[in-house]
């Protein structure tokens, strides 16, 4: 949980993400639905190499400077894999650009 949620709760006197978790013993996801709330789009997993390379090329076309802050700010606007996932599948930044120009 976010230390900010944290802290507003026991300031506030409410319980925490863990603690409602735990008595409904169902995830947030669940609860949130459940009070009439609308989760985010769970994160797409294990993106393939080909797929995070169309995304880089996207990206780059975009963004020729290719700096990791710009790609990071802008992947969960396009729904494009985290840089964390393109490093996983091009070993480092600069590799992905390489492989994607």
């Amino acid at each position: 949980m976010r230390p900010l949620a944290a802290a507003w709760a026991r300031e506030n006197r409410r319980p925490t993400v863990a603690t409602l978790q735990r008595r409904t013993g169902t995830v947030w996801t669940g609860i949130l639905a459940a009070v009439g709330g609308e989760p985010n789009a769970a994160k797409v997993k294990n993106r393939s190499r080909a797929e995070a390379r169309e995304y880089v090329r996207r990206f780059l076309a975009a963004h020729p400077t290719a700096t990791t802050v710009e790609y990071a700010r802008w992947a969960p606007r396009h729904g494009a894999p985290s840089l964390t996932t393109v490093i996983g599948r091009f070993g480092i930044w600069s590799g992905a650009v390489e492989a994607c120009r």
